[in-house]
């Protein structure tokens, strides 16, 4: 029996898929067309394409999802992929991330390559998988999902003091200008923790829990943790001066374990945190609430497409971990202090 010519593609799972790339991610703009002539290369039929604002963004979900899309691709960073799964949570639509965003977490986990024309091959193969979701649940009552980190303190407050054009610019180092500029204005608090049966009390400087197994841009790995184990991993760094806490926060992120002084981590289902002064609570990127706050996991909340296995950045010797962190707090700090010379002459 011949062969099928390689220029035959298997018919696509989907029937109405969408393309929706957020204009504000680091790479949407450059890349929404190739994303499109790449995606129904592949055989996806896509019944619409749009770069869309930020902010409208969700609407254009609710749209398609009503207009009968069964896929939904949404490409941007990890705080775009936000928006989508709490727009799509319990929908009987499939998300597909593309990762088009800086460091592109939930995507790495889903197992999405970064190469784009990979991720389209990968998101055409249609593999799909129902997964967790963090869920945020406020004092008023309010709640809202995270898909790869939640953060309250130091490192939380570093996007909102960036510009949206900052991570075009930097890339990775536009956190380490906006962790420098958050650090000026910061003071520690005292954290009161209950995480499941556990009960604690710190002066704190930051804290993190976070979905699944990457995080940091690819850079942080925890191994055994996924997205369908019904866990969150819980971090607090206690008071520490900035270089020690820099040096602190790197080994954290390179480690299975706390390991470093000062740091303690918790696997757990359910975490409640109180902070004085009350800390504003940063989910995916973004501002949405204050503190208490109970983070949790929602499960089998999401129905998304999957690649073979996690994506991790490229595993690097302590030597150059070492190098890295020093070139990058020595960045960090370059670029901080061009920064606020380039605000002050804007004033």
């Amino acid at each position: 029996m011949p062969s099928e010519p390689d220029n035959i593609r298997p018919a696509s799972p989907w029937k109405r898929p969408a393309l929706l790339v957020n204009a504000g991610s680091r790479s949407g703009p450059l890349l929404m067309e190739t994303a499109r002539v790449s995606l129904e290369s592949h055989g996806l039929p896509l019944m619409a394409a749009e770069l869309v604002a930020g902010d409208a963004l969700e609407e254009r979900i609710h749209r398609w999802s009503e207009e009968g899309a069964d896929l939904l691709i949404v490409g941007g960073g990890d705080g775009t992929l936000r928006l989508a799964a709490e727009a799509l949570q319990g929908r009987q639509v499939t998300l597909g991330a593309l990762p088009l965003g800086t460091g592109n977490n939930f995507a790495r986990d889903l197992g999405m390559p970064l190469p784009l024309p990979d991720a389209c091959r990968v998101l055409a193969e249609g593999r799909t998988s129902v997964v967790e979701l963090g869920e945020a649940v406020f004092a008023d009552g309010s709640r809202a999902v995270f898909v790869n980190a939640a953060h309250v303190g130091l490192f939380g407050l570093a996007n909102p003091v960036m510009d949206p054009g900052l991570k075009r610019r930097y890339g990775h180092f536009a956190y380490l200008i906006g962790s420098w500029r958050a650090w000026r204005d910061f003071a520690p608090f005292r954290l009161d923790m209950t995480a499941d049966d556990v009960s604690e009390q710190w002066d704190a400087t930051h804290v993190s829990a976070i979905m699944g197994r990457t995080y940091a841009g690819g850079f942080g790995a925890i191994p055994g943790e996924t997205l369908e184990d019904r866990r969150l991993t819980l971090t607090v760094l206690e008071v520490a001066p900035l270089l020690r806490l820099a040096s602190i926060a790197w080994r954290v992120a390179r480690s299975s374990h706390a390991g470093p002084a000062r740091v303690h981590r918790f696997r757990m289902r359910t975490a409640r945190l109180e902070a004085h002064p009350p800390q504003s609570v940063n989910l995916d990127g973004e501002i949405l609430g204050h503190t208490p706050v109970t983070f949790r996991v929602r499960p089998r909340a999401l129905r998304v497409i999957v690649g073979e296995k996690p994506v991790s950045a490229p595993a690097r010797n302590p030597w150059q971990l070492a190098g890295g962190a020093a070139v990058g707090l020595l960045a960090g700090s370059l670029l901080g202090r061009q920064y606020r010379r380039r605000e002050e002459q804007q004033e």
